[in-house]
């Protein structure tokens, strides 16, 4: 934790406690992987991709890098010193504020990875920076400089997945034609997990398992099927229900049913891991995220910004599937 503005030790951790706090309810990356921590220093970690042949072999070539991310904030001195003095406690408020965003943008790079950063609000419109990227004056060409980001930042788990064709669609039972984000899926989502899981099972994956769904997709399959007090969401939960927790790994509670909704996943696409045996891991790059306040500006602005540090450990792709979420019935 950085505090350069002299901060009272009790205000500022707590400050930094309103941060932690934040970030515990929000993270759903951290929730659906197991995590290992490196040092703050680390830049990279090798990548240790499990090739499969007629034997087993890692492949020692690729490397992970550690995602430096950041979301700014400014208070106006008076407002500090209002804190600083404990009349008020806005500057943890709007920390906490910066934290949900930061959550969010992590969480988008863990799911798609360079698509996530090229294509979401949060980094287009630099709410979140990412404060590590490559520099572009050390590439000739857009392209080469592309090429770069992407392997930067990795595929993510859904990219992961695409790459290998990992992908089970799931079919719509009822389509709303003004607005596919209305569309029923109800039980076809239920056999979409458990196709799924066959195929992860097909490829030597055991669990155990986390699902991760688009809210409105997560909320359909929560909803009661017609005429019954049943959803398909009871029988998800059942079936990725596990008692387990990963040696050598933290994060991850015995007994847990790791099955969420999340705003950081594309409309359309859901994700099943199987983590056992290492297969992904969220590696973390910083014991938890900061607060740093930074420097004082021209016009009496505090700026300060929310810190983490972390990046997705892929060794076996095939322990990822995708759900598709279909648009249209197939005629």
């Amino acid at each position: 934790m950085s505090n350069d503005m002299q901060w009272d030790p009790a205000a500022w951790k707590a400050i930094q406690d309103a941060v932690m706090g934040e970030d515990e309810q929000i993270n759903i990356g951290k929730l659906i992987l197991p995590h290992i921590q490196v040092t703050s220093e680390t830049l990279t970690i090798p990548a240790e991709r499990i090739v499969r042949g007629e034997m087993l072999t890692v492949d020692e070539s690729g490397i992970v890098a550690i995602i430096d991310i950041a979301v700014d904030f400014a208070l106006s001195t008076a407002l500090v010193d209002r804190d600083k003095a404990k009349e008020s406690s806005i500057t943890g408020t709007v920390a906490m504020y910066g934290q949900k965003d930061l959550s969010a943008g992590r969480d988008v790079l863990i799911f798609q990875g360079y698509n996530g950063f090229a294509g979401n609000d949060f980094f287009k419109h630099k709410q979140v920076r990412v404060t590590n990227l490559p520099h572009r004056n050390h590439y000739q060409t857009e392209d080469s400089y592309i090429e770069a980001l992407k392997r930067f930042f990795g595929p993510g788990l859904l990219g992961a997945a695409e790459e290998i064709k990992q992908i089970v669609p799931v079919e719509p039972i009822e389509v709303d034609p003004h607005d596919p984000s209305g569309n029923k899926y109800g039980e076809n989502t239920y056999t979409a997990v458990v196709k799924a899981i066959a195929l992860a099972i097909g490829k030597q994956h055991r669990g155990p398992w986390s699902l991760a769904l688009p809210f409105d997709k997560f909320s359909d399959a929560n909803s009661a099927i017609p005429a019954t007090l049943n959803t398909p969401g009871d029988r998800i939960y059942k079936l990725i229900a596990d008692n387990t927790k990963l040696p050598d790994s933290t994060g991850l509670d015995s007994g847990t049913v790791r099955f969420y909704g999340t705003s950081t996943l594309p409309p359309s696409k859901g994700v099943l891991v199987s983590f056992g045996g290492k297969s992904v891991e969220l590696v973390l790059g910083m014991d938890l995220p900061e607060v740093r306040a930074q420097s004082e500006t021209l016009d009496n602005q505090m700026i300060h910004s929310v810190r983490d540090r972390f990046g997705v450990l892929i060794r076996d792709a095939t322990a990822i599937v995708e759900l598709h979420f279909l648009e249209k019935k197939s005629k």
